[in-house]
């Protein structure tokens, strides 16, 4: 019995030993919130968070020195940025194929899915050493990016835009990046900072996650800058009528926040009034009316809907909870955050 407890005592510490190794992989990187300038240069705010390294082997194993890179990240509300500093002991460029020329390449994946199917927030970005620039999957041409040349080999920097989501405080974004080693006109190597084999391009499910944080050099919103709202980690897309306050409450576009809670919308003319139907709710919304129906149930309002540019704007934070969701402003990150399940 004394032999079975021991053995047992065993096992559950090496599961314990093993479970916080899992623990310990799984932590996201955190990037801090900063906005350097995009010039090849280490500006000093990279120093804000720790640098992530491409240590993955998955080409070129026996290749002697292979290419290697340091990298460091940071945040702001317009983009990710990116700095790479690249050890490169045979540097080459011959290659008609970018992937096959001394190069960084960059994938992100801003929900996060861990999907083998790209979707539209799934991005690849490649710049060689000298600057070429190609993209794959979702990636946004108007990417910004600076390489340079150094002692020991070259820097990448890139400012990635952001496609879909609002970025925020503790926000976990799926993120890779890869080194491409030439040797004349031949691709000899490829290192990673998280995946073990050569699927990025074409799956998320091996990205490591980083983390964003405002960190010491965030500046908090500033009242006179529009509010941003997100639903469950998605920009809401206000166009051209970015929400407004009254009465201490905010009002975004009608269409545009019905749709991204899943309702069907309308808009009757003759009455002046909208009508929303979703998660068993018909709403009922008059223009310039602070009374609003809920299945047939008269409700006050403490700001009524108006039309702006043409838009009729409504009181999100009524809708929502009408509708189901949860409503959190961040008056620091001047945003407004809605979870619906």
């Amino acid at each position: 019995m004394k032999v079975l407890k021991a053995a047992a005592g065993v096992i559950f510490a090496l599961l314990a030993v093993m479970t916080s190794w899992v623990f310990a992989a799984a932590a996201p990187t955190e990037v801090s919130y900063a906005s350097p300038v995009i010039d090849g240069k280490k500006d000093a705010v990279y120093e804000l968070s720790e640098p992530i390294e491409t240590k993955n082997v998955i080409a070129g194993a026996t290749t002697e020195n292979p290419s290697t890179a340091k990298v460091w990240l940071a945040w702001d509300k317009s983009g990710l940025y990116v700095y790479a500093e690249v050890i490169e002991a045979t540097p080459a460029n011959e290659a008609s194929e970018e992937y096959k020329q001394d190069s960084i390449e960059i994938f992100t994946d801003e929900d996060n899915k861990k999907s083998t199917v790209i979707d539209s927030n799934d991005t690849q970005y490649r710049v060689t050493s000298l600057g070429s620039r190609t993209l794959g999957n979702a990636a946004s041409s108007s990417f910004e990016s600076s390489v340079s040349t150094i002692t020991d080999g070259y820097t990448v920097e890139v400012k990635l835009p952001w496609l879909e989501i609002l970025p925020a405080d503790g926000t976990v974004i799926g993120f890779d990046v890869l080194v491409n080693d030439a040797l004349g006109s031949v691709r000899q190597g490829m290192k990673t900072w998280n995946t073990t084999d050569n699927t990025n391009f074409i799956s998320t499910k091996n990205y490591g996650e980083i983390k964003l944080v405002l960190g010491e050099e965030y500046v908090p919103w500033n009242a006179a800058n529009p509010l941003a709202v997100s639903v469950n980690g998605y920009r809401l897309d206000c166009g051209d009528t970015p929400p407004v306050i009254r009465n201490d409450r905010a009002l975004v576009p009608m269409r545009a926040i019905f749709e991204a809670l899943n309702c069907g919308v309308a808009y009757n003319e003759a009455e002046r009034a909208v009508y929303a139907i979703g998660s068993g709710k018909l709403i009922k919304i008059i223009i310039g009316s602070d009374v609003v129906y809920v299945n047939d149930e008269p409700q006050q309002l403490e700001a009524a809907a108006e039309i702006i540019n043409d838009r009729t704007v409504v009181p999100l934070r009524f809708i929502a909870e009408s509708l189901g969701a949860e409503v959190n402003y961040d008056e620091r990150q001047g945003a407004i955050f809605i979870l619906k399940l």
